[in-house]
């Protein structure tokens, strides 16, 4: 990013790595302009940055995809709300690190803030998931490593022995038992189909990665182990529907080009249904991890501009207060929309510091949220009464390292019209 437009009469260049970061979180309510006045203004100006957007409505991406496939851009939506696109968290996948990661997303990305449950079953849960997981990716072909197989292996195991081993899924139960036993040191009246996949593996690939993780949970008693499968599984079946499973069945954008090339990605994610969330947020987290990990290998050869609109109020992303912190030198920005500090409060917690911290500037627009108010006030050293009777579409800008002011918000048709003019 070499241009940031931060209000009318204000615009930063922040070419160099010298500078303060350009982190910026912009605070305001519905309606002050975050969209029109800060986000589609800086997308349009810097045509050589990659971005990943949270587009809530797809609103930019109707108004603006084709205006980015012309200047050179590959463009890629990815539709939580309609199953548009495509994505496969298993695509990522190139080790058993990367299964162990994979496995700690899914089995926590059906938790609820403020909701307290035994955390026992979501543990084993994450071991599970990585043995299934790791099945899949020691086991099956490319193209059947998605959360639906996932889903069938844990639901149907005998479907998958065969192809593994004939002579295990002709065993009678009785000799079946005895195997169990010897293999994984359990006594099961009956052996579970489970038991009898992974002893299929156990023969085939001794020290297969699945086969580890699979051992750590299978000696479970027999009612602990089943409660374990079905927790395995509730996080699973709401992705089980035919548009669900060919939107999972591959990935529409390959991660290391949003770091070599120019591309665009667009993530629409309902901003009142919860439902495809947890896919949402493991998707935010592999970006923005693969981005972390690559950039410390070698330095990108562009900016990543990373947008987040109604950032407080949709997905939540796992560590983004940790990961924030370290983008400037891996030429990641963020920009981060929020209605009022509360909200990012209650989705972050204590973490909601760092994140506001961590940007280098920040643009307050107006709300009635009396704790944003003051917060604002004691951060700008400005009276608080001026906080509360900022005139609609007048912000208070704050750059760090620099006194804040006041000025008018950028007006999208304003910006539209200086551009036509140059």
């Amino acid at each position: 990013m070499q241009t940031l437009h931060v209000s009318k009469h204000k615009t930063y260049n922040t070419n160099g790595f010298y500078q303060a970061n350009k982190n910026v979180l912009v605070c305001g309510a519905p309606g002050t302009g975050k969209t029109r006045g800060f986000v589609i203004p800086n997308l349009l100006s810097n045509t050589e940055d990659s971005f990943v957007i949270n587009d809530s409505k797809g609103y930019i991406f109707s108004l603006y995809g084709d205006y980015f496939k012309e200047h050179g851009y590959q463009v890629v939506c990815i539709d939580f709300v309609h199953l548009r696109g495509h994505y496969n968290p298993f695509d990522i996948i190139k080790s058993e690190y990367d299964i162990l990661k994979t496995a700690h997303m899914i089995a926590y990305m059906d938790a609820v803030e403020g909701i307290n449950r035994d955390p026992f079953w979501d543990e084993e849960s994450e071991i599970a998931l990585s043995a299934f997981i790791g099945f899949l990716w020691e086991f099956l072909p490319k193209e059947k490593q998605s959360l639906p197989i996932l889903n069938d292996l844990i639901t149907n195991p005998m479907d998958f022995i065969p192809a593994i081993d004939e002579e295990v899924y002709l065993l009678s139960n009785q000799e079946l038992r005895l195997q169990v036993e010897r293999q994984f040191s359990i006594s099961r009246s009956t052996p579970s189909a489970l038991d009898r996949l992974f002893l299929a593996v156990a023969k085939q690939k001794p020290d297969a990665f699945c086969l580890r993780q699979y051992r750590k949970f299978c000696t479970s008693p027999e009612k602990t182990f089943g409660t374990i499968i079905s927790a395995t599984l509730s996080k699973l079946g709401q992705y089980d529907t035919k548009e669900i499973r060919e939107f999972l069945s591959k990935t529409d954008v390959c991660f290391s080009d949003i770091a070599t090339k120019k591309t665009a990605v667009f993530i629409c994610v309902s901003d009142n249904d919860r439902t495809m969330d947890g896919i949402a947020n493991i998707l935010y987290s592999q970006i923005i991890g693969y981005l972390v990990i690559e950039a410390d290998k070698s330095l990108p050869e562009r900016d990543v501009d990373l947008y987040f609109d109604d950032f407080a109020t949709s997905v939540k992303i796992p560590d983004f207060p940790r990961m924030i912190a370290s983008f400037r030198s891996r030429r990641i920005n963020a920009f981060l929309m929020i209605q009022n500090e509360s909200q990012l409060i209650a989705m972050y917690k204590e973490e909601a510091k760092t994140i506001i911290g961590s940007a280098g500037t920040y643009l307050y627009m107006g709300n009635m949220d009396i704790d944003t108010i003051k917060n604002v006030s004691l951060r700008m050293n400005i009276p608080v009464g001026e906080v509360i009777e900022l005139p609609f579409h007048n912000m208070i800008v704050h750059k760090q390292g620099e006194r804040p002011f006041m000025d008018e918000c950028l007006l999208l048709e304003e910006y539209e019209k200086e551009e036509e003019e140059r």
